[in-house]
């Protein structure tokens, strides 16, 4: 029932940035259709339509702090773009170990952005466990990355105690955490798919479009 909801909410949302992104190209000028791409942007799931949309903006948009702030937007979704190789990053795990994302090369991982205080991060959390559980016998993993800060490590333990998480855990408990402005992550819950070569062939896959992309390459 609540899965439903979420898939006829998720489709109402798609359909109304169709509708956003087709009247953005057809008024340029509008001060409206700069706002609707400052919202749809929001989302990396239309990176490269805000992107085309964005050039067709008239310049005295372009310019306005809305203007820029889509630009940046732009610029760091750009950072994860399905194709590149994925830059290394070092962090502490729980205990303060140090563990590069290069110690998983050879396994499919989905780096997992989150945080203790996202509730939209820790309702995910029962379908990546799902996916961890399904095919960790198929070479593929989860890297957690949380961005909670230093004064919040506590929460953050226990956040990973109460979920249940299985796989690593890292955070540098740093104000703007190195590893998310790496790749770019304004926003969370965010997640990166990389394969065992270290390409990017994921980004923001959530519930059923986690399973989906993970049949295609392990199948049932």
């Amino acid at each position: 029932m609540v899965n439903g909801l979420k898939a006829k909410s998720m489709e109402h949302y798609h359909r109304s940035n169709l509708i956003k992104l087709a009247f953005i190209q057809s008024h340029p000028d509008s001060y409206v259709s700069l706002y609707n791409l400052l919202n749809i942007s929001k989302s990396s799931k239309y990176l490269q339509d805000v992107e085309r949309c964005y050039k067709l903006l008239n310049p005295m948009l372009k310019n306005s702090v809305e203007g820029k702030e889509i630009a940046r937007r732009i610029s760091e979704g750009n950072k994860t773009t399905i194709g590149l190789f994925a830059k290394d990053f070092t962090q502490p795990d729980i205990n303060g170990k140090e563990v590069k994302l290069s110690d998983y090369k050879g396994k499919y991982v989905l780096v997992d952005f989150w945080a203790s205080w996202c509730l939209p991060c820790r309702e995910e959390n029962p379908n990546v466990i799902a996916a961890y559980n399904r095919y960790l016998s198929k070479n593929f993993t989860v890297l957690g990355i949380s961005v909670d800060v230093l004064s919040n490590k506590q929460n953050w333990l226990k956040a990973i105690k109460e979920d249940q998480l299985p796989w690593e855990q890292l955070s540098d408990l740093k104000k703007e955490n190195e590893a998310a402005k790496l790749y770019g992550i304004t926003t969370i819950p965010a997640n990166v798919l990389i394969d065992p070569t270290g390409k990017i062939i994921g980004k923001d896959l959530k519930g059923k479009e986690l399973r989906d992309k993970l049949i295609t390459l392990f199948g049932n």
